[in-house]
């Protein structure tokens, strides 16, 4: 994956710079039940990470972005001891093995099919023994309901400069494949002159609830319990909570 670069990083910051308090509320109290130390694969720029960590929990983070990364790592200068890292999920090889890694958001949908059960080995092998690895999934049933399988969207957000950023997102959704692709156009506008552009292509594909059961369980996880959480940030999700065996 090559998403996520500095113009698209500018724009997430603007629109979803901080996580809502009972996202931030729901983790806080469910990490405070596992074990440590806690690990958030891909964190972005810190939109949960950092409210998590300024509640006082240790948080280490990795994403394979190292425009979200940066932006991250400006907004956590008091709070140096919170290791950054750069990698992506698949590939990742760290030092350290972590009592609970989470993936919130749904943000372990980005990875390609083919390469999740690969993901879910390597998430795996960065447990320490009996540890647990969270998994926020959501299902788009409202588009299944409805048939809609193609959307266009314009958005637009001024800087703190004065300047403003216009997004373009064409989405087409697979039913069959269990997949939106989605085109996206970014445009920065100094007054009426575009002073830069880029776009990305993102692959989200969805999972059922027993189709990501039996995929934790190949991955040999055990203890594998689905809930519906609490907070409202994407409609239609669940949590899945598997432990590393001892």
């Amino acid at each position: 994956m090559n998403n996520y670069r500095s113009l698209c990083t500018e724009y997430y910051d603007l629109v979803s710079y901080r996580a809502e308090e009972a996202e931030v509320a729901f983790y806080a109290e469910l990490l405070k039940k596992l074990p440590e130390p806690y690990l958030e694969a891909m964190c972005g720029s810190g939109r949960l990470l950092i409210p998590l960590v300024e509640s006082g929990l240790v948080i280490h983070g990795v994403d394979y972005s190292p425009s979200m990364l940066d932006s991250c790592r400006c907004r956590l200068k008091e709070h140096l001891d919170i290791e950054l890292i750069e990698a992506s999920v698949e590939t990742m090889n760290l030092t350290s093995r972590y009592g609970t890694i989470f993936i919130a958001a749904g943000s372990l949908q980005l990875i390609q099919r083919s390469q999740l059960p690969i993901a879910l080995q390597n998430l795996r092998r960065h447990l320490i023994p009996g540890g647990v690895l969270v998994l926020e999934m959501w299902v788009p049933w409202q588009s299944l309901i409805t048939g809609e399988i193609h959307d266009q969207s314009k958005f637009e957000v001024p800087t703190s400069d004065g300047r403003l950023i216009k997004v373009n997102v064409e989405s087409q959704m697979d039913r069959d494949a269990q997949r939106i692709l989605d085109k996206q156009c970014y445009a920065k506008y100094n007054g009426d002159e575009m002073v830069a552009s880029d776009v990305e292509h993102l692959e989200l594909n969805w999972y059922y609830r027993y189709e990501m059961e039996l995929l934790l369980e190949k991955a040999g996880f055990i203890d594998i319990e689905v809930t519906v959480p609490e907070h409202p940030l994407v409609p239609d999700s669940f949590v899945c909570k598997a432990r590393l065996g001892m």
